[in-house]
């Protein structure tokens, strides 16, 4: 179980061209830590992704591009194990680190780690963590994770019976769908429609 620090310069981050699970997990985190008063930032190593802008709107969460990680106690790294997938950033070895991962391969040790390749988006893990520290699912803390489940499943094309089940555990939260969609679809663009042709 991953357990909220206490008393410690906190940072998120997650890969470059942060997708829609990257910032929404983050974001999720980053609103359940200041519910229960505990501060802190999220970076992301050069840029989000075109899509992904709407969810840090609907947020209202900031991010850092590039932090320099050694001003930080404490460092949750999300939806990523891969040290080159965090670059330029650097993590630092003497942190405390924390792993939340939904992808195999994890090349990253955190002192405190939560990786699970079978589910399908770290959102998944992100609302056991808040339920473990509770707390308070809200509206917007259900949409956000919702709607990372929904990016990363590809509208729930590759969801499972458990992705389904927390889908419905959100929508009971008021996770608001017709958002959603709005904040997760992502329409192709010219150079991925002319592809297709």
């Amino acid at each position: 179980m991953i357990k909220f620090p206490r008393g410690k310069k906190i940072i998120i981050v997650t890969h470059h061209n942060a997708d829609i699970d990257a910032v929404s997990s983050s974001t999720a985190l980053l609103l359940g830590l200041t519910q229960k008063n505990i501060y802190g930032k999220i970076g992301v190593p050069n840029s989000v992704a075109k899509q992904a802008r709407q969810v840090l709107w609907y947020s209202r969460c900031n991010i850092k591009i590039n932090p320099d990680l050694s001003n930080y106690d404490t460092i949750f790294i999300l939806d990523t194990g891969v040290p080159e997938q965090l670059l330029p950033m650097k993590i630092p070895q003497d942190k405390e680190i924390y792993i939340i991962d939904h992808h195999e391969n994890v090349k990253i040790k955190g002192k405190y780690e939560y990786i699970s390749p079978r589910r399908k988006a770290t959102s998944e893990l992100i609302l056991k963590v808040l339920k473990d520290n509770n707390v308070k699912i809200t509206q917007k803390i259900a949409t956000l994770l919702l709607a990372g489940i929904v990016s990363d499943t590809n509208h729930f094309k590759f969801a499972d019976r458990v992705s389904f089940k927390l889908a419905a555990e959100l929508l009971g939260y008021k996770a608001d769908l017709g958002l959603v969609y709005e904040l997760a679809y992502n329409p192709p663009d010219l150079a991925e429609r002319i592809s297709k042709l």
